[in-house]
């Protein structure tokens, strides 16, 4: 099995949590965003910023796979494969395992009966940044992330999912401040450390979207923020491109 896993937002500043440390993680060239630099991972592609992000903001509210015309990770693979609330996988597209749509989306699954069963589990998709619980529920939402992963992995060749509240924590730790952040993040490397246990994963890629500044911010007015993380036992990722690469490679 190869584990793929994207932490959103967790840069290099966090490299020295007590598991990912084991991992070796080092820096990754991103595009200081989430869509840009889902799409390079996704198909190996340079994107242009302006599909999305213009004058400012971004350029839509909801990305597609459908939008493009290229071929994307899933539409490459024929392996047995899950992919739990990755970028773009919005509607879940019918393939050889395994889709739960990008988390902002709302609840939507290839097969259909994966969603039944996320929801009997209580998964959580998402957290909002103005909840008063929301620190709280960042806790949960990690949680669930990983047992989800876990109980939909059987006889899969390649998971790939994504841990989204990191990013959410981070937009927030000015506010809740940087000892809270810390605790988060040690609970998310914590939850790491156990996808791998039970898991046991021949080959892996740990890595991040982008970076954070220290007062909450990423974005192409941030330049610092496209620095990511990233550890694989499949040989050196510099840029965000090479993640594809790797995946097809070992395939």
């Amino acid at each position: 099995m190869l584990l793929v896993v994207l932490l959103d937002g967790v840069g290099m500043e966090l490299k020295d949590l007590p598991f990912m440390k084991t991992l070796n993680p080092e820096p990754l060239e991103t595009y200081t965003f989430t869509y840009p630099s889902a799409y390079a991972f996704l198909t190996g592609k340079v994107p242009k910023m302006d599909w999305f992000w213009r004058d400012g903001r971004m350029t839509k509210t909801v990305f597609s796979w459908r939008d493009y015309d290229v071929e994307f990770l899933w539409d490459v693979l024929e392996c047995r494969q899950l992919y739990l609330n990755i970028p773009f996988s919005y509607p879940p597209k019918k393939i050889n395992g395994i889709m739960v749509s990008y988390c902002l989306y709302g609840l939507h699954t290839y097969p259909k009966y994966v969603e039944f069963v996320l929801k009997k589990m209580g998964y959580i998709l998402d957290v909002y940044v103005d909840d008063p619980d929301f620190l709280l529920k960042s806790y949960d939402c990690v949680v669930m992330r990983t047992r989800a992963t876990i109980l939909l992995s059987k006889d899969m060749d390649l998971v790939f999912t994504a841990y989204t509240t990191p990013d959410r924590v981070l937009h927030k730790r000015l506010e809740i401040g940087e000892d809270r952040v810390e605790n988060f993040m040690y609970q998310l490397d914590a939850n790491l450390h156990l996808l791998f246990s039970i898991l046991k994963p021949e080959y892996y890629i740990v890595f991040s979207d982008h970076g954070f500044t220290r007062d909450g911010y990423h974005g192409p007015g941030h330049p610092s923020t496209k620095w990511g993380i990233v550890a694989s036992n499949l040989g050196r990722i510099r840029r965000i491109e090479e993640v594809f690469k790797k995946i097809i490679d070992l395939f």
